[in-house]
């Protein structure tokens, strides 16, 4: 290790009001129920163009531990703010200032009731030029539309370049599965108030290695939203990622029940400023295809195929649609988990 890269600081960190005006490679994660446990090290900060700082660090786990997370804090002019939490070793810094030295500071979390350590790692220094951040010269923040992979998380900012009055019907396809965003296991797509509320025909399809979401902007249309239209700072953050952990379906009646493909969680928030809310449903409908597992679907003799909405609180989930041939097409009102389950009745 380098010791010109790293410093010690003998500290507790006290977690603070989150930071939303930066594009975070993973959506907020509440963290009450977690602990430190170890520290990361090696913490690497590199300004890609002035336009970004990357920052990168050593796993702070054993192998076998799947509950990991890291919260990040932005370290400026001697002031020390939390910027977000991933399950990533990788996070991307977007809220950049021109002539400003920014340091980065990284705790591991996990879920088991451990000691907090007193020392922490904190980056080398990174400084920016004259013009930095992503405002393009001749337009506004946030007016082109970019995609980029961090670890296994595609960040997307959905431009008002989108807003072509000549092509009202301007699709954008995210494809998780080629290109520089091949291998994205999460995709966090970032859209600003005039996107959401503009009307038209326009759709964001995601496509994944095993499932297809298209939605328009619209459906995150809000009353906070459309209260802070003028606002260059407000808009919505979806994101889209895998659910690892067994799910207890409470109201699973049939003992045949089975879960017999991936399990996806949809979340949103909209965001003005540094405030944000969460969103639990969204305001028209969401068109999801999720491929389930023939081979153990015929292999079990299930014949009746559903996709369903889980309701983490209660446990039970509720029918949305049917499958057929391998895969599930129903339209979602609700945000939220979603999987197929097979039965043999």
């Amino acid at each position: 290790m380098r010791k010109s890269n790293v410093k010690k600081v003998r500290s507790i960190i006290v977690i603070g009001a989150i930071v939303l005006s930066s594009l975070t490679v993973g959506s907020i994660i509440n963290t009450d129920a977690y602990a430190a446990v170890t520290i990361p090290k090696h913490v690497k900060a590199i300004s890609i163009k002035d336009q970004y700082i990357r920052i990168n660090w050593d796993t702070a786990f054993e192998e076998y531990n799947t509950n990991i997370q890291y919260e990040v804090y932005v370290i400026e002019g001697g002031r020390r703010e939390y910027v977000g939490t991933t399950i990533d070793t990788g996070f991307v810094f977007t809220n950049l200032k021109g002539n400003t030295d920014y340091e980065f500071l990284v705790r591991g979390l996990d879920q088991r009731d451990a000691t907090v350590p007193d020392i922490v790692y904190v980056s080398n220094k990174v400084r920016t030029g004259n013009f930095a951040g992503t405002i393009d010269k001749d337009k506004q923040l946030g007016y082109r539309t970019k995609a980029e992979k961090s670890g296994h998380t595609a960040n997307v900012i959905i431009g008002s370049d989108t807003l072509n009055i000549n092509n009202k019907r301007l699709n954008y396809n995210l494809d998780l599965t080629r290109e520089e965003l091949a291998g994205s296991k999460d995709v966090v797509i970032s859209i600003p108030t005039d996107v959401v509320l503009t009307k038209s025909e326009k759709l964001i399809k995601i496509i994944g290695s095993d499932y297809t979401l298209s939605f328009s902007p619209n459906v995150f249309e809000s009353a906070t939203l459309k209260s802070n239209s003028q606002r260059s700072d407000a808009g919505v953050r979806f994101k889209v990622s895998p659910v690892k952990k067994s799910l207890i379906l409470k109201n699973a009646i049939d003992k045949s029940a089975d879960v017999i493909s991936q399990k996806y969680v949809l979340e949103a928030q909209t965001f003005v400023g540094n405030m944000s809310e969460n969103m639990d449903s969204v305001n028209g409908t969401m068109n999801l295809v999720l491929d389930y597992d023939l081979l153990r679907t015929n292999s079990r003799r299930l014949k009746t195929i559903n996709l369903v909405h889980y309701n983490s609180f209660d446990k039970v989930y509720t029918r949305i649609a049917n499958g057929e041939g391998g895969t599930a097409l129903g339209e979602l009102t609700e945000l939220g988990t979603y999987l197929t389950i097979g039965t043999r009745r």
